[in-house]
């Protein structure tokens, strides 16, 4: 877009000076372009090089960005006063400069300036209120100090520019921009007053840009007081030893902030002093990592090192805690991120993975098993219905993004270690989408899966796994020459995810889910073929959703030798083929009981049949192609009735006739 703006301004200017072709002019010409040009580059590279040196801080992106917008107006105002231009023209051009000032100071303010970072507490749904402390502590002094902290940090950020301070009001920019752009007719329109205008807009120009220059320089210079305060405060809470106030004040104040804006030395007080002197409780810790982790650590040796002493520090039963805090943060920060790609440094990586396996074995060796089960499940396919659209999926038995019946049920059971009162995140999407830029395309997972946790649908909030980019692109290019085998990158990289994820979790057994779609069954297979894992795989249920049977399906095996023995034996290796959730639970009771009981087969069937019977209602005009998903589940459900009758309890709730949303209403 710079580029082509760019030359639309030197055709622009070739039109008017056409036949002069002076030296001042082609140079201006040129700059224009390969500025531009530069300017373009910068993004795109910014963008895509998500691991570069200006991604060091929140505070290092917003120089790097606000450079950029800065380059392309200054290449603008050389142009326009280099370029060979007529009195009407330069003062076109400069309420054209006047405007591009006001849009870069709004992009500036709307877009490139940071917010604040969400409390602790209020960065997940669940997984992290349970264990930080809301309710008022009885010491008043913590209330006032945690108020006076945010309230020190506020200004802070304020002053220094991080919170993007208004520079205008929201209601200013569009009148501004259309008065401006109003006067530029009437100015280009009427030479005489051009003239007359010219030599005002250039110094209104200058005085705008200089008093915003001015206004961040003064907000600087008197951070120094600020710095000092947030310093006293979190000394004294230090010295004072009280546990209690420290960690009350921790978890109710906006850590990331706090850490974006305070001295090196105020985070060594809480970070190294307060570890030492054991006043940090597990939230703390946990809210500590976090805060680090949004500040950025990944060019930065003393964040990683006070990362690693806050995880050393933690053993056990606490460990895993801290790990689950770690994961429920309801965004692209999790574990995952934290160790393999903020942790740059070999040797430390390779400390805290010997550190998670030590208390791994310890814990197993304590409990005489597991201590619970993570289950990695794929999204598109898996968790809902892509509708058979292109990439995500092509399961076009159901409405798209409808929740398959029975799914979430079947979930919650399985994570055997959940409870309402207690903090975990055993629920993990390892999806096929590429991670892109920050949680440019997490987040609208993450807005899905808060969406079902707040309906009660969804038991905990999942962290998510995504893919890498160069694979689903090849995927995508290939798929039409290759059918499922152009997924073989997306399967391979899966498994290595798991295996790498696996590491983070050895004292869990697990559990995968996916679908015949886009590689799943291929990293089922790695998984169960593996010779001693630490940690085992309990089972693998693959959704059935390609049509053409299993010689469509990307497997190890050829085509040609996927037979009915074939389906037995990765039924014995404990992967699983199923049409619905509720053909799911019927294997998992039969050849993993102590994954699923008769009485958990029940609840799966009987949510199967209301969750079938609510999105037949929500999709009503989905039509008769409800049938086969009807006949389906169905036979599904006469398989789990034979296994409770069997288990002595009653069959599960038969599916209602299809009615329409007027006649429910009635009813």
């Amino acid at each position: 877009f710079f580029v082509f703006l760019g030359l639309a301004q030197v055709r622009a200017a070739e039109g008017v000076s056409a036949g002069e072709g002076t030296a001042a002019m082609d140079a201006a010409q040129a700059c224009l372009v390969f500025g531009y040009a530069l300017a373009a580059s910068l993004l795109v590279v910014y963008f895509l090089w998500e691991g570069g040196p200006f991604h060091h801080s929140r505070r290092v992106e917003t120089c790097y960005l606000t450079a950029v917008l800065l380059l392309v107006y200054a290449i603008s105002s050389v142009w326009g006063h280099s370029g060979d231009l007529t009195d009407i023209e330069q003062a076109g051009f400069q309420f054209r400069q006047l405007m591009r000032l006001l849009v870069l100071m709004m992009i500036l303010q709307h877009s490139v300036l940071p917010r604040v970072h969400a409390r602790f507490a209020d960065s997940a749904v669940g997984a992290r209120r349970s264990v930080v402390p809301q309710e008022l502590p009885s010491s008043i002094q913590a209330r006032r100090l945690a108020t006076e902290l945010d309230a020190t940090i506020g200004e802070t950020l304020a002053k220094s520019g991080i919170r993007g301070a208004d520079i205008a009001g929201e209601s200013f920019w569009g009148p501004a921009l259309f008065v401006l752009l109003m006067f530029e007719e009437v100015v280009v329109s009427t030479h005489r007053l051009s003239n007359l205008l010219l030599e005002f807009l250039i110094a209104v120009e200058v005085l705008a840009l200089a008093t915003w220059l001015l206004l961040e320089a003064r907000r600087f210079m008197r951070l120094g007081g600020l710095y000092r305060q947030i310093h006293a405060i979190i000394a004294g809470l230090v010295r004072s030893r009280d546990k209690e106030c420290l960690n009350y004040v921790l978890a109710n104040v906006s850590m990331g902030s706090l850490l974006e804006v305070a001295r090196r030395d105020t985070v060594q007080q809480i970070t190294d002093l307060a570890l030492e002197m054991g006043l940090l409780n597990l939230v703390s810790k946990a809210v500590l990592v976090h805060a680090l982790h949004q500040r950025g650590i990944r060019f930065s040796k003393r964040s990683q090192q006070a990362v690693c002493r806050i995880v050393f520090s933690s053993k056990g039963e606490e460990l895993s805690m801290l790990k689950n805090l770690i994961d429920g943060s309801g965004g692209y920060l999790n574990l995952y991120k934290l160790v393999y790609e903020g942790i740059t440094s070999p040797s430390l990586q390779r400390l805290i993975l010997e550190h998670f396996e030590t208390q791994a074995q310890s814990s197993r060796a304590a409990l005489g098993r597991a201590r619970g089960i993570k289950l990695l499940s794929d999204v598109d396919d898996t968790l809902y219905a892509s509708g058979g659209k292109f990439p995500a999926g092509c399961d076009t038995r159901f409405p798209r993004h409808v929740v398959y019946p029975g799914c979430l049920s079947l979930y919650r059971i399985l994570d055997q270690e959940w409870s309402v009162n207690a903090s975990s995140c055993n629920l993990v999407f390892l999806s096929a989408r590429p991670h892109v830029y920050k949680d440019l395309t997490e987040d609208h997972s993450y807005r899905r899966f808060r969406g079902l946790v707040a309906e009660g649908r969804m038991h905990s909030l999942p962290t998510l796994l995504p893919g890498r980019l160069r694979n689903g692109v090849w995927a995508m290019l290939t798929t039409a020459c290759l059918r499922t085998r152009a997924w073989k990158l997306v399967g391979e990289a899966k498994y290595r995810t798991f295996v790498k994820f696996r590491a983070l979790y050895l004292e869990y057994d697990f559990v995968f889910c996916g679908d015949d779609g886009q590689g799943d069954l291929l990293c089922a297979q790695h998984l169960a073929r593996e010779r001693d894992p630490p940690a085992p795989l309990r089972a693998a249920l693959i959704h059935q959703v390609l049509p053409g049977g299993p010689s469509a399906v990307l497997a190890l095996d050829p085509p040609g030798k996927r037979d009915e023995a074939w389906g037995e034996a990765l039924a014995r290796s404990r992967i699983f083929f199923h049409r619905s959730y509720v053909g799911a639970a019927v294997a998992l009771h039969g050849a993993c009981g102590e994954l699923m009981t008769a009485a958990q087969l029940a609840a799966v069937a009987n949510d199967a049949v209301n969750d079938f019977d609510s999105a037949r209602l929500q999709h009503h005009d989905f039509g008769t192609r409800w049938a086969a998903v009807q006949r389906a589940l169905a036979a599904d459900l006469a398989a789990a009735d034979g296994a409770l009758r069997a288990a002595g309890l009653a069959p599960a709730r038969a599916i209602e006739a299809p009615r329409s949303p007027v006649a429910t209403i009635i009813a």
